[in-house]
């Protein structure tokens, strides 16, 4: 279905022109987004590159500068891959930057691109190991969450409060900080409505944050429950499979869930 779709939109692209044109390339630079997304779930990241750079190529024929924001913040991922953080950082400071800080007089598109830099802003500065500054960009992504007002998905961002308790659990896990994975494992509570690859990112991250803190059993916990929301993300990401994996070696004496879960990814 997607392929078909692509194939149409770009034909469509072509054929248009004055703000029809522009109008189409903003539709097609969120399919390629779709792409990423897909690519990103079950670990193809060779694809996902691919498709950044159609997706940076559309949003600049769509003549809107913030959808081309929107495209630099997806492509400082390629930076976190490369463990480049000190550039990815560089770049989401630019893109806050161009856009202000006065967060009051931001426009809810705007806050939710300002937002979703400031939570890639702090897995950056999680993974360089600065806790106060990622914790700061926590709090600046909050605060953003707070003047929105509720989740929202301009260009596909799904920015706010459920993505910045999702980021946070993110950012506690990096830095390997079990009693706050826990409080946070506690205090959230995810919508009923949504989406199930958010929700799947949640418990493969609290899994890891599980098995760091020592709690195998609500590793395994919550890896099921990634299997239940998103079983295609959960089967074929790398992050579960790593945690599935040090699961094996630890446990002595292998739970039928444990080894339901090795089959089902095909590492028993």
């Amino acid at each position: 279905m997607l392929p078909a779709l692509l194939d149409e939109l770009c034909t469509a692209c072509h054929a248009a022109d004055g703000r029809e044109q522009h109008r189409l390339f903003g539709m097609l630079s969120e399919a390629y987004t779709g792409v990423t997304a897909i690519a990103y779930a079950v670990g193809e990241f060779d694809l996902r590159s691919l498709g950044m750079d159609r997706v940076q190529w559309a949003a600049q024929q769509s003549g809107d500068p913030l959808r081309v924001a929107r495209t630099q913040w997806q492509r400082s991922t390629l930076f976190m891959q490369a463990a480049a953080y000190d550039r990815g950082i560089r770049l989401l400071d630019r893109i806050r930057g161009d856009l202000g800080d006065d967060i009051a007089r931001m426009e809810p598109v705007m806050l939710s691109v300002y937002g979703a830099a400031h939570l890639r802003s702090a897995m950056f500065a999680a993974r360089a190991s600065n806790a106060q500054a990622a914790w700061d960009h926590i709090s600046e992504a909050r605060d953003t969450a707070r003047v929105l007002g509720a989740d929202a998905n301009h260009y596909g961002l799904e920015f706010g409060p459920t993505n910045v308790d999702i980021h946070a659990l993110g950012v506690a896990v990096e830095l390997y900080d079990g009693p706050r994975v826990a409080r946070l494992a506690e205090s959230t509570r995810l919508p009923a409505g949504i989406a199930p690859v958010r929700a799947g990112r949640w418990y493969m991250d609290l899994a890891k944050g599980w098995l760091d803190y020592g709690q195998r059993d609500n590793a395994i916990a919550a890896i099921t429950a990634a299997r239940k929301v998103s079983p295609e993300q959960a089967r074929n990401h790398p992050q579960v499979r790593e945690t599935v994996r040090t699961l094996i070696e630890l446990e002595k004496y292998r739970k039928d869930s444990l080894v339901g879960l090795a089959h089902w990814l095909g590492i028993a």
